[in-house]
């Protein structure tokens, strides 16, 4: 009676590992072949992998960014806006959703596909409108995308008017739009009021200078170095 107990027990012992290899071999199969799907563009076969991982463990914010991308490649945007819900749902950081997914939609090759994403859950969820307003910004700023810049900046501002950041942003969208009047007066007033703030005696201290406003540049240049000095900004001031 008591062999057969030690029997029974051993057995347990050894098939329950196994039994856990196996949960998490499919977890792995399943990510090898949705890799594959991906890589060959098969997106219905990629979203079918995706699912059957996120129903394995639904706490993975790259894996919804995948499948997300998965979903819009094959026609069903629907689906992508709601996978943003049940990864909230299930306590996925937004923000680590939204880099991931930008990081996936870029890889692609496809360059409208992260703005579209982001502006589809935006209308499908207002609640969120200030997060994706932040990474709708952030893109246009990547992309050098001057009007988009001083409207999405606009936004911000219009909620967070001392934000430093977006007033900088702002006076970029307004100079890439070839408004240098405008970024000029953004910038002065920046610095009105953060006498010291780096970026800003940078930027308008440069176009002053390519402008050939060296005397107003100087200045702006001369403090930027005293804040932190360079070979190239002590070239330019003792030129």
């Amino acid at each position: 009676m008591v062999l057969r107990f030690i029997k029974i027990l051993l057995a347990v012992l050894f098939v329950l590992p196994l039994a856990a290899q196996g949960q998490t071999s499919s977890y792995e199969r399943n990510a090898r072949k949705a890799e594959n799907f991906f890589a060959a563009r098969e997106w219905l076969n990629a979203t079918a992998m995706y699912t059957l991982m996120l129903h394995e463990d639904p706490r993975q914010s790259d894996v919804y960014a995948h499948a997300m991308v998965a979903h819009y490649m094959a026609a069903d945007t629907t689906r992508a806006v709601t996978l943003v819900q049940t990864a909230m749902n299930y306590a996925v950081p937004l923000d680590s959703l939204l880099s991931d997914l930008r990081e996936v939609s870029l890889s692609t090759g496809s360059s409208d596909m992260y703005e579209n994403l982001l502006l589809r859950v935006r209308e499908a969820y207002p609640y969120l409108a200030r997060a994706f307003n932040i990474r709708l910004a952030d893109y246009y700023q990547f992309r050098s995308n001057g009007p988009m810049m001083v409207e999405y900046a606009r936004k911000l501002l219009a909620t967070s008017p001392d934000n430093i950041r977006y007033r900088r942003m702002l006076a970029e969208g307004y100079l890439l739009q070839g408004d240098n009047a405008a970024a000029t007066r953004e910038w002065t007033s920046i610095l009105a009021q953060h006498p010291d703030d780096l970026a800003t005696l940078l930027d308008l201290g440069s176009l002053y200078w390519v402008t050939g406003r060296r005397s107003e540049a100087l200045p702006l240049l001369t403090r930027a170095y005293s804040l932190k000095p360079t070979p190239y900004l002590l070239h330019l001031i003792e030129e």
